[in-house]
């Protein structure tokens, strides 16, 4: 109960139900996630694995964009996945200062290998990438 309580465990739906539910969830996620491109109100996916929500943390959202748009592993120096890239003027702050263009980048590609070799393989699982 424990593992279930805090969102470790979670319950899968029969081949079949997965099968009708993906169409519409890639849609639904796929509007989400571009979404995130110019807010942070959205803060899960639906899962065709689950039939429910799954958190999701902006930027990763933004990766998943990014790889549905065919910019994996490149997404960190085009700016696609910069929160509010060019719309609203944001920045990713790290320990409390604005990075630079440059710096952002490297944050970036830093982050892009942390998504693909931790994060990534999860959401495969959940059936969100």
């Amino acid at each position: 109960m424990v593992l279930a309580g805090n969102g470790t465990l979670h319950p899968a739906q029969d081949d079949a139900a997965i099968a009708h539910a993906r169409p519409r969830t890639v849609l639904l996620n796929a509007r989400l996630c571009a979404l995130a491109r110019h807010a942070d109100d959205v803060t899960c996916l639906a899962s065709p694995v689950t039939g429910g929500a799954v958190q999701v943390a902006r930027i990763d959202q933004l990766f998943l964009l990014a790889r549905s748009l065919g910019h994996e592993g490149r997404c960190g120096h085009g700016g696609l996945c910069r929160p509010g890239a060019g719309a609203q003027g944001q920045r990713i702050v790290q320990d409390g200062k604005a990075l630079a263009d440059a710096e952002q980048a490297q944050a970036l590609g830093r982050e892009a290998q942390v998504f693909d070799a931790e994060r990534l393989p999860l959401l495969r699982a959940f059936g969100l990438a």
